[in-house]
């Protein structure tokens, strides 16, 4: 849901997720990008509340697909992606520069944890030097 801060005033639900809304953030030109526990990764578009585009993750490792956390940024290469991090273990970096088409493309999967356990969950992600690194934050307490 989106509110308006001044009047605390609902001003529109953003329907889709299939289950907990576990991440969102917003991206420099307005739109949120969500992560849920149903393994999705959707685009909004605020002003209409229209889905723009979804993603669903397919762990690798035959873990659940949990997003739990996300971030964004206009990288580098001038292209504006999305990182998300997982129950798993994993990380996925998705372009989300043309989100008018389904699905989102996945762009690189990185594996912080050799470790296959709870320790292994990603819980923060974020974007460093313009996109050209990623700070991941995990359950056993490390920043790697």
């Amino acid at each position: 849901r989106v509110w308006d801060m001044a009047s605390g005033r609902l001003v529109r639900s953003l329907p889709g997720h299939d289950g907990d809304v576990n991440c969102i953030t917003v991206t420099d030109d307005g739109r949120v990008i969500s992560g849920g526990a149903d393994g999705s990764v959707r685009i909004w578009d605020v002003q209409t509340g229209g889905q723009l585009a979804t993603g669903i993750f397919d762990s690798k490792l035959g873990m659940p697909g949990h997003i739990l956390c996300v971030d964004t940024c206009c990288n580098y290469k001038s292209s504006i992606q999305a990182a998300t991090g997982h129950h798993s273990g994993e990380v996925v970096i998705w372009n989300v520069s043309n989100e008018n088409g389904f699905p989102l493309r996945e762009t690189t999967r990185l594996i912080p944890s050799p470790k296959l356990d709870a320790a292994s969950a990603v819980w923060s992600v974020a974007f460093m030097s313009g996109g050209s690194q990623i700070a991941v934050g995990d359950a056993a307490g490390y920043i790697t």
